[in-house]
């Protein structure tokens, strides 16, 4: 990632940590923010509760960079902002390149890159 990715990450990560409303404490930890690398959508057969898996590049919540593979499965809830507001977004609108926010569920391999479950996730632009 460029000098110039990382300062519009850590932008991004201070805008959202300012905007009123977005910071609910009902709503978890943030475990990961960064920029979307890859998607890769699962095969979508109906019995199949995965419904794909993000590559991030980001930050931890002690603000260590690192990478994470996070499953994002049919439980997952997605949102994005819109308008300032927060709307419910699908898989289908996760792109690379894109900015998220990520609240894990379950345990996390600790490999590297890390692995992981998505409670949520926050599309950020």
């Amino acid at each position: 990632m460029h000098l110039t990715s990382l300062t519009e990450v850590a932008l991004i990560m201070l805008i959202t940590s300012t905007i009123s409303g977005l910071e609910d404490p009902s709503r978890g930890v943030v475990d990961l923010r960064g920029q979307v690398i890859k998607v890769t959508r699962s095969a979508q057969k109906e019995a199949d509760p995965v419904l794909g898996t993000i590559l991030v590049d980001g930050f931890t919540t002690d603000l260590r960079r690192t990478k994470a593979i996070v499953r994002v499965n049919k439980e997952t809830k997605l949102f994005k902002i819109e308008k300032g507001q927060l709307r419910e977004a699908s898989f289908k609108a996760l792109k690379a390149r894109l900015s998220v926010e990520i609240r894990f569920s379950g345990p996390v391999r600790e490999s590297y890159p890390v692995k992981a479950t998505a409670a949520e996730v926050l599309i950020l632009d």
